[in-house]
């Protein structure tokens, strides 16, 4: 629109010359008392030369603005919240703007300018970007990257499951499948850590790998992997009470741990405090424990019968030939089974037969006579198999 037809709204003596009522906004000091040099007042009350001035003026703060990147006018960064998908590592000690430029170099954001901003705004965020592998997105704004960062399902892990009960060869092979590091390199790294355990452990990394679910870094090693299982393992240990069990039992932190890798093979969890009552019993009575599981361990085997020749294994872990508990854990037990290695129920039970694998059903007996009784119904079961 031109100055000439910008200023021809007004008409300000037409109702005047009509005989109407006088222009009374022209009397109005600052109002109307400016006229153009052609007669004409100003638009609002503002002479051309001033409106000139003026619109040159917000034209400079435009370019001022658009040069410092603000609002919409910002070209350095983008406005959006990415699209895509890139994997890019923050390595531990980067510095927001060593941060930006693997993000730019990434296609993330635009400019190390635009995301040294974003964390400046809130420096809270901005200091606290963890090492690690995350999962960014292309033509993000910065502040969108800075969230992200903060958003734990960006966050790229390796998670590795330990199962509960599991014998250590068997863990470190799960543990293999799970990241594709190779059973030789965490067999290497399980036994150097075996050598710093606690005097509990006896020097063997069983009953140390505790079962849980575990993230790691994708380039985690085989030791970090195996260090933070068993760190894990030691602060549940200490959490539960294990290293200082209760007196009335007469056990040692790794007996616990050793009645309690048990229990998870040999029984079921709601069966746990009973089958410990059990073992105890049958301890404090000077009988041979018996059991299968023990047996297995020694013979690398888990089976459900075994010949006289197995029975009669000199293993220091066949509790068929030897008395007592076997010298240490036969697997790695969890939070549950623990509890119950020192938590027994209150009983007299002297067996205990699973009679029906199928269902979990566990049947406990006094006598002998009872255990004949259960041991026919565990036969009977394993008769009807396929």
């Amino acid at each position: 629109m031109s100055d000439e037809q910008s200023y021809s709204m007004e008409e300000p003596h037409e109702e005047s010359a009509q005989g109407g009522s006088e222009d009374v906004a022209g009397r109005l000091p600052g109002v109307g008392d400016q006229s153009t040099p052609g007669g004409r007042k100003s638009f609002f009350g503002i002479g051309r030369r001033t409106a000139i001035a003026i619109a040159a003026a917000l034209g400079l703060l435009v370019c001022v603005a658009f040069a410092a990147g603000w609002g919409p006018f910002d070209r350095s960064d983008w406005h959006s919240e990415g699209q895509g998908s890139v994997n890019l590592r923050v390595n531990p000690g980067d510095s927001v703007a060593t941060i930006g430029r693997t993000l730019v170099s990434a296609g993330s954001v635009r400019t190390v300018g635009a995301f040294i901003r974003a964390a400046a705004a809130q420096p809270s965020f901005g200091n606290r970007i963890q090492p690690g592998v995350y999962d960014m997105r292309l033509r993000m704004s910065a502040h969108s990257a800075l969230a992200r960062f903060f958003d734990p399902a960006a966050r790229v892990q390796m998670r590795v499951l330990v199962a509960d009960g599991k014998r250590a060869s068997n863990i470190i092979s799960s543990i293999a499948d799970q990241t594709g590091l190779s059973v030789a390199a965490l067999t290497a790294a399980a036994d150097a850590r075996s050598r710093q355990l606690p005097p509990y452990a006896g020097g063997a990394i069983e009953g140390f790998l505790y079962p849980a679910t575990y993230s790691f870094d994708p380039r985690a090693t085989a030791s970090q992997v195996i260090d933070s299982i068993v760190a894990n393992a030691i602060s549940k240990h200490k959490a539960l009470g294990l290293l200082a069990p209760p007196k009335a039992l007469h056990i040692s932190a790794r007996e616990v741990l050793t009645l309690a890798s048990i229990l998870q093979v040999e029984a079921y969890p709601d069966d746990y405090a009973k089958v410990a009552r059990v073992i105890y019993n049958r301890l404090h009575q000077g009988r041979r424990l018996q059991l299968d599981s023990t047996l297995n361990f020694a013979l690398g085997t888990s089976k459900w019968t075994f010949t006289g020749a197995e029975h009669a294994n000199p293993s220091a872990y066949n509790t068929f030939a030897h008395a007592g508990l076997p010298p240490g854990p036969i697997g790695n037990p969890g939070k549950t089974a623990i509890a119950a290695a020192m938590e027994p129920a209150a009983g007299d039970w002297i067996y205990f037969v699973t009679t029906n694998p199928d269902t979990g059903l566990t049947e406990f007996a006094s006598t002998d006579s009872g255990f004949n009784t259960l041991r026919e119904k565990f036969r009977s079961w394993l008769k009807a198999r396929p």
